[in-house]
C-alpha cells in the first residue's frame, strides 16, 4: 500500500465522517479515488437500509375506521362531550388517573368494555408514568362469546402478551383478565378479541396484521388506551 492509500485510511476517512474537504493530493492517486467510491457506495446502501421495514404511516387511521365500521354510531351525547374546552378535559383525566391508582378493575364489565390498571411496584416513584417492574391488569367484558383473547403489544410492532399462550390469564364472570409485568419501557397497546369464530393465531404482522386479521374472521375488537412505559 502506498504512502497515500495509508493516509488515506488515516485522514481522509475521519475526514468524510466530518464533512470536511479532502486533501487534493488524494485526487492523484488511483487506489485513493478506488476506497472514495467505495465509501461512498457502503453509505448510500446503509442509508436506504431497513426503509422497507417502515410501516404504513395511515396504519392507525385504517386500523380505526375498520373497527368503527363494526360499531354503532355513538350517541349525541358523545359529540357534545368532545366539544368541551380543552382544561376541562384534562383536569377530569388527572382526576380519573388519581383515582385509577387506589382503585381495582370492577368484577363485571359491558360486553366489549376494556378496562386498564397499573399497580406500581416497590420503587421510588419520581414521576407518575408507568416503569419497568410495574404490573398491568387488563380485564375485558366478552358476555358468552365462545372465544376471547386479550393481547398486549409493543410499539405497535412486538406482541409481548395473548391470553390463549401465557399464564396469568383467565376467565370468568363474563369477561376475561389478565396480569402481566411491564418489563421494559415502550409505548404498550392492549387489545381484547372476543366472538363465536376461533381466534386467528398471530403471524407476527404486528398490531395492525392482527387487528385485519380478526376482523377478516369475524371476530370483535377494542383497542385500550395506549400505556408508556419510561
Amino acid at each position: 500500500m502506498s504512502t497515500c492509500c495509508d493516509r488515506f485510511d488515516r485522514e481522509a476517512l475521519l475526514a468524510l465522517e466530518a464533512g470536511e474537504p479532502l486533501d487534493p493530493a488524494f485526487e492523484s492517486c488511483d487506489a485513493c479515488r478506488r476506497m472514495l467510491q467505495q465509501y461512498e457506495e457502503i453509505g448510500g446502501a446503509l442509508a436506504t437500509l431497513g426503509s422497507d421495514l417502515e410501516p404504513d404511516p395511515q396504519w392507525q387511521a385504517k386500523t380505526w375506521a375498520r373497527i368503527a365500521q363494526r360499531r354503532p354510531a355513538r350517541p349525541s351525547w358523545w359529540r357534545r362531550w368532545r366539544v368541551l374546552p380543552a382544561l376541562a378535559v384534562m383536569v377530569l383525566a388527572v382526576g380519573v388517573f388519581f383515582l385509577a391508582r387506589h382503585m381495582t378493575v370492577p368484577e363485571t364489565l359491558a360486553v366489549g368494555e376494556l378496562a386498564v390498571v397499573v399497580e406500581r411496584g416497590e420503587r421510588v416513584m419520581r414521576s407518575d408514568a408507568p416503569r419497568p417492574g410495574d404490573r398491568l391488569q387488563l380485564r375485558g367484558g366478552v358476555g358468552e362469546a365462545l372465544h376471547a383473547d386479550l393481547r398486549l403489544y409493543r410499539n405497535d410492532r412486538e406482541l409481548v402478551f395473548r391470553c390463549d399462550a401465557e399464564a396469568g390469564c383467565r376467565r370468568l364472570d363474563g369477561g376475561i383478565v389478565a396480569e402481566i409485568e411491564l418489563d421494559a419501557i415502550g409505548a404498550y397497546q392492549p387489545l381484547l378479541l372476543w366472538g363465536d369464530a376461533p381466534i386467528p393465531t398471530p403471524t407476527g404482522s404486528g398490531l395492525d396484521g392482527d387487528v385485519e386479521e380478526a376482523l377478516e374472521a369475524r371476530l370483535e375488537v377494542e383497542l385500550g388506551d395506549e400505556i408508556v412505559v419510561e
